[in-house]
This record gives structure tokens, C-alpha cells and sequence, in this order.
């Protein structure tokens, strides 16, 4: 998945890139304003933004997107709850099966470790959060300081196959359309619609070369969870029941006290390694 060496930092951001220590703001709905405003919608009227402790990213935008528009979107990388063999396999899985019993994570795609990075333990995976996208534009190169590595080609292709999916699944109000013009829908008329394991609602700081821990967050597991769509045949109360459940992972402190739950301030962090 990642290249052997890092490139130089004064080489241009690619897609695939994965950022370490970066504190970027988080969009949230309502948005907080630095002074009443005389009007609202009023242009670069000043918002306020709550921060994040340093965290790690992974670039999605194509690379032609990044030169062209100097934009790019990163994806928070995340700590899975403890996964099970079969667990893991789905988040590993390249593409979906036709098979209906073979599951495919669309919303979170998984990162192996490298050189003290993204490091498993007690079951748990790192992947990059696909449902918590943000883009930025200005002086992005200033986000190759922080780049810790870089994907090879087939790393790439293989998170535009998710992206794209992630995306640009076919959903069942569009089947009609395809079959009006005598094509196929793709795997979705045979196979669940879930989207499958659930990237857990507490994160935790990923990626200290030494392997320590930087557990964020207050000590309180906060989650989400998101029920599978309905498959065919399939009434919305089974579809409940039969979602996956969501396991968060419980921050812990950091050896020698730095990044300990009592110290951390934001919700939103990553840790490798614990």
C-alpha cells in the first residue's frame, strides 16, 4: 500500500498521501459567528470553528484536482472497535461480491501499518473516516510537511474503487433506469445494502512513530450508529435488528502521562499503537 521511501516535501501533495499532526478545524452545524452579523450570508463574515488536537489525515481528491483547483480533501483516520476475522476481511476486501452473504465496507477503507504507524492491536485496524470528508483550499502545500507517507499506484486504485463506490453506488430508485436501457445495475440487486461495519464514534489519535498511545476525548464513548438500508424482501424492522452494533473504543492514557484521558480537551482525536 505505501511507497518504500517519503517523498521530499517540496514534492506536490498526490492522492493517497497520509498526513500526520495536523490540527484542523471541524465543520459543524450550527455555525457560531465571531460577531452578530448585519446581515447573514454576509460574505467572509467570521465563523468560529472548533478545533482538534493533532491527528492524522489521508488526502482522497484525485491528483489533477489538488494541481488544478488547489484543493484538497482529507479524511480523518479513525481506530476500529475490535474486529473479528470475518470483521476484518470485510474491511479488507477489495471490491464487493455478487455474493449476497459477502459483505464490503463502502464508508471507511482500511490502512495498513507501516514503520511504527497505524500499528494493530487487541483487533483493532486504523482506516481513513470516508463519511467525515473536508476540503481545503489556499496554501495546501503547506500539508506536505506533515506527509508521512505515500501510496503506491495500486494503493491508489484501490481507494478510488472505494471512493468511487462510496460515492457513486447505484441505489435502488436508480434500477429502473438501467434496466429501461437493457443494463446492468451492478452487484447492489444481489448483494446487502448495509454499509457494513461501523467506523465507531470515539477516535483516537493515529500514528506516534514509537507505538505510545495519544488517547483523545473525555473519556466518554460517543456514537452514531447507521442502520443498513433495507435489502429487497427484507421489511425495515429486520433491517434493524440485523444492523451490526457499534462498539466504541475507550480512550486510554498515554505511557509517561502525555496525551492521557485527563488532559485530552477534544472529542476527535486518533491514537496508534494502543
Amino acid at each position: 500500500m505505501w511507497e518504500p521511501e517519503v517523498p521530499d516535501k517540496s514534492a506536490a501533495l498526490r492522492q493517497g498521501d497520509l498526513l500526520d499532526g495536523l490540527a484542523l478545524p471541524k465543520l459543524k452545524w450550527p455555525l457560531y459567528y465571531a460577531r452578530p452579523p448585519a446581515e447573514f450570508g454576509t460574505e467572509n463574515q467570521m465563523i468560529v470553528l472548533p478545533g482538534s488536537k493533532a491527528q492524522t489525515y489521508l488526502v482522497v481528491s484525485q491528483c489533477c484536482t489538488i494541481e488544478n483547483q488547489i484543493v484538497a480533501a482529507l479524511a480523518p483516520v479513525r481506530s476500529t472497535r475490535s474486529l473479528n476475522a470475518e470483521q476484518l476481511s470485510e474491511y479488507e476486501r477489495e471490491e464487493p461480491s455478487v455474493d449476497p452473504d459477502v459483505r464490503y465496507v463502502y464508508n471507511a477503507h482500511a490502512l495498513v501499518p507501516f514503520s511504527g504507524y497505524l500499528t494493530r492491536t487487541d483487533g483493532r485496524i486504523f482506516v481513513a473516516d470516508l463519511t467525515s470528508i473536508q476540503s481545503y483550499s489556499g496554501t495546501i502545500s503547506d500539508f506536505q510537511e506533515s506527509r508521512v507517507a505515500m501510496m503506491t499506484p495500486a494503493g491508489r486504485r484501490l481507494l478510488r474503487i472505494r471512493l468511487a463506490l462510496f460515492w457513486g453506488r447505484v441505489e435502488q430508485e436508480d434500477e429502473l433506469w438501467f434496466e429501461e436501457r437493457g443494463l446492468p445495475s451492478g452487484p447492489s440487486q444481489q448483494r446487502p445494502q448495509a454499509e457494513s461495519p461501523q467506523v465507531p464514534g470515539v477516535e483516537e489519535e493515529a500514528g506516534a512513530a514509537d507505538g505510545t498511545t495519544a488517547a483523545m476525548g473525555d473519556g466518554e464513548a460517543t456514537s452514531v450508529p447507521v442502520l443498513p438500508e433495507p435489502v429487497q424482501g427484507q421489511t425495515e424492522q429486520e433491517t434493524a435488528t440485523s444492523a451490526p452494533e457499534l462498539v466504541p473504543v475507550e480512550p486510554s492514557a498515554a505511557p509517561g502521562g502525555e496525551g492521557s484521558a485527563d488532559d485530552a480537551e477534544d472529542e476527535d482525536g486518533l491514537s496508534a499503537g494502543d
